[in-house]
């Protein structure tokens, strides 16, 4: 079989699918065909204990097999068109939903309805939370509705910002839950149904790396991870990529371009594979590749292999939560696929071939061989135009009014961040301003002569360790100046108008680092940690950012830093050429919470037109 070459773009590189796949490697377990002849099937799942398969399908009905395609029972609707369809965790419930604006939810062992949900539009979609104590239906309409699983009581309705919600998503703690429409992702504490905004600000802009065109949503199996997609016959790279965030701080870690058409995805039951395919997938160049299923590896983007699964499309992807099985389903020819999963994820080891030569797109075909590069981002140079590093580092540790109290370690924390970042990173002595216990005019001067000096291709971190001030009636936070009063404001600087200094620097990236009392509320919004700092970082880099930094939220911190022992430690430890901020947020946030009874913050800067990137320390070589 002669080799097909499917490009998929990841973070600005190229990685090259090779190799594809011959069947006789691959092994099915089995394959039939579900529902009438002449009707569609719209989607196809295994049951959580790999017991069932349920299919849905145009004919008003749904059905039950087992896993060797022998049909089990016939659930049928009012009118054609079932469109959604789950297993309740037990794996004692099936609902199921469609063009009749119902949900009738069956038992699996009597196959008898137990209850009906009636609404008042098309259902889209309908998932059970893993903890097995919710039923989630969205409906065509505005509706996103929750109930409890086991009779159907009704619980709550979800604010939703959308004209309709085309995917849920419920993360596997069943702590928090997605309703991805066709302009973006609406996003909750779940049950509660509290917004989380983290991706708020990333929504509506026109690049099309944001998760603005998203109508689909899968968590990781650990819920670290979030993809986000749009399937639709799009015939527009620019809109029809998946991503990859970090949930919990909406950090982009990785772009799939070229992909176009409707596509379906999912995670292997351990999370290091993705397995890809679609109803009509087009590559960049608009090369058909329908049926065709596409393993990558997870965490990198990889290619891994090609297979031909079905020759009308792919509707429906699903592994087993065992590991055992994997599932794909053809929409306009019915078929149903069932695999064993472990051979189909080890032809990675069978068919990948690595080059140790650097070069990022350099493929070698034949009738006989086809390699394809191994990329380590670690080797490949981060392209910086002209970039600069800027540091303003500032610390407040005498004040001129004896009703503040005085601090010792500021002057001594910020000489040795200072002195770190110059030795061992970009950053130039020249470039590098420290202001030892300045008024408040220095600050704003040297904030001034920032927005004249820095460029759009230039990078910028300022230090601030001193004290703060929190004012819960005007919800405002503060640094204090050496010529603060602590019965007037007049020399204190809000974090609001440290902001707009901020968003008037012309950096490529921002990143604030604060060592005070108080000094989270400059955040958009955060959390407490994440678990995995995004890794390419080109990516990251192109993309601006305006981010902080801080020791605490809202509470105080001591005037011995624990908070800049261990972010001075992680960057005198970091081995790598490449450091995100993100990266070093991680290595500090353990020993500072085991260590003090602060929680260090990390997020984006609010109202900073900060736009999904990160900033990046680069390691002097």
């Amino acid at each position: 079989m002669k080799p097909s070459t499917n490009f998929l773009r990841i973070a600005g590189l190229t990685l090259v699918f090779f190799l594809f796949l011959n069947l006789s490697f691959a092994q099915e377990i089995a394959r039939f065909k579900a529902h009438q002849r002449s009707k569609g099937l719209n989607e196809a799942v295994i049951s959580p204990k790999s017991n069932f398969i349920l299919t849905a399908g145009e004919d008003s009905t749904a059905q039950l097999w087992d896993l060797s395609g022998k049909l089990l029972h016939t659930f049928k609707h009012e009118k054609e068109n079932v469109k959604a369809i789950a297993f309740s965790p037990d794996e004692k419930l099936i609902a199921t939903g469609g063009d009749d604006e119902k949900v009738n939810v069956w038992q699996v062992n009597n196959k008898k309805l137990a209850y009906t949900l009636t609404l008042e539009n098309t259902i889209m979609d309908l998932q059970f939370s893993p903890d097995g104590k919710y039923l989630v239906v969205s409906e065509q309409t505005k509706h996103l509705m929750v109930y409890e699983a086991q009779k159907g009581k009704f619980i709550k309705e979800f604010p939703i910002k959308a004209n309709s919600v085309s995917k849920i998503a419920i993360s596997p703690q069943s702590d928090e839950i997605i309703a991805a429409w066709g302009f973006g992702l609406n996003y909750y504490t779940f049950p509660e149904g509290n917004p989380i905004t983290v991706f708020d600000d990333l929504q509506f802009e026109t690049d099309a790396i944001q998760p603005n065109k998203s109508n689909k949503a899968l968590f990781s199996p650990d819920g670290k991870h979030l993809l986000t997609w749009q399937a639709g016959d799009f015939n527009n790279v620019e809109y029809n990529r998946m991503h990859k965030w970090n949930p919990a701080d909406a950090i982009h870690e990785q772009s799939y371009k070229g992909l176009v058409g409707a596509f379906e995805v999912a995670y292997s039951h351990d999370g290091k594979y993705l397995l890809m395919g679609g109803d009509d997938w087009q590559d960049k160049d608009f090369s058909k590749n329908t049926g065709t299923l596409h393993l990558l590896e997870a965490e990198t983007g990889k290619a891994l292999g090609e297979i031909q699964a079905h020759k009308l499309g792919i509707t429906s992807i699903d592994f087993s939560a065992d590991g055992k099985y994997l599932l794909t389903a053809g929409g306009d020819n019915r078929e149903v696929i069932i695999w064993d999963a472990p051979k189909i994820l080890a032809l990675r080891n069978a068919t990948s071939q690595t080059s140790t030569n650097k070069s990022i797109e350099n493929t070698t075909k034949n009738e006989k061989n086809t390699k394809t590069e191994s990329i380590d981002l670690e080797d490949i140079d981060l392209t910086m135009p002209d970039a600069k590093y800027y540091a303003l580092i500032i610390n407040v540790g005498e004040y001129k009014d004896p009703k503040i109290k005085n601090l010792d370690s500021p002057q001594k924390d910020a000489i040795k961040l200072k002195n770190t970042l110059e030795k061992m990173y970009s950053f130039d002595t020249a470039l590098s301003v420290h202001l030892n216990n300045p008024t408040r005019a220095d600050i704003i001067t040297e904030l001034d002569k920032l927005s004249r000096k820095v460029t759009e291709d230039d990078n910028l971190l300022i230090f601030y360790a001193g004290h703060g001030y929190w004012d819960e009636d005007l919800q405002q936070g503060y640094w204090l100046p050496t010529d603060a009063q602590a019965d007037y404001r007049a020399n204190w600087l809000a974090n609001s108008e440290l902001g707009n200094y901020i968003t008037g620097i012309k950096s490529k990236h921002t990143l604030l680092i604060t060592d005070a009392c108080f000094s989270g509320s400059i955040f958009e919004n955060t959390r407490n940690a994440f678990d995995n700092a995004p890794q390419h970082i080109q990516n990251l880099y192109d993309r601006s950012s305006r981010k902080a930094m801080t020791s605490g939220m809202k509470e105080e911190v001591p005037d011995k830093s624990v908070f800049l022992e261990y972010l001075v430690k992680g960057l005198e430890e970091n081995k790598k050429k490449y450091l995100t901020a993100g990266e070093l947020f991680n290595f500090i946030i353990e020993p500072v919470l085991s260590n003090t009874k602060n929680a260090p913050q990390y997020g984006v800067i609010r109202n900073t037109k900060h736009e999904g990137g990160d900033f990046i320390f680069v390691k002097k070589q």
